[in-house]
């Protein structure tokens, strides 16, 4: 793990070293990423999230801090605030997303970040939160944002 060292002007944040799993996908930088799960693995692979969003929500290993080719190794952002994470826009109020405090999760449809529905947050640990106001889109759309992360 790589750990900041302290200081007045810049958040704490704290990185882990992982390798992109995927066949032949890049991770995207802000996005989230989860790990690959199988019984077979070392604690080392991850993956972006292709299915099941419920199921692999607490696989959250954090953010991917730059675009990461298939097979590489980069840096995931696993605790502090992060100001580029791609947060889903799509929905309503109903499902949790957009406003400060809201846990999100990673979901499957636009390789970001999305509201919990409403009543359903107390079944996620809030390992990512948001930190700022997202409005909503009648459209599936990304933007990034800030998002406080405990992945630790």
């Amino acid at each position: 793990m790589l750990f900041k060292r302290i200081n007045r002007t810049e958040a704490e944040t704290v990185f882990l070293i992982a390798r992109n799993d995927e066949a032949s996908a890049a991770w995207i930088k802000g996005a989230p990423v989860v790990w690959q799960a199988d019984g077979t693995r070392d604690g080392v692979d991850a993956v972006r999230l292709t299915t099941g969003a419920a199921a692999k929500a607490g696989l959250l290993v954090g953010v991917a801090d730059a675009a990461t080719a298939s097979g590489e190794y980069g840096k995931v952002q696993v605790y502090g605030l992060r100001t580029d994470a791609v947060i889903n826009q799509a929905g309503t109020a109903s499902n949790g997303n957009g406003a400060v405090g809201d846990i999100l999760i990673p979901w499957t449809a636009s390789n970001a970040f999305s509201g919990v529905a409403a009543g359903a947050a107390t079944a996620y640990a809030p390992m990512a939160v948001l930190m700022q106001t997202v409005a909503s889109s009648t459209t599936v759309a990304t933007v990034a944002g800030s998002v406080f992360l405990r992945c630790m």
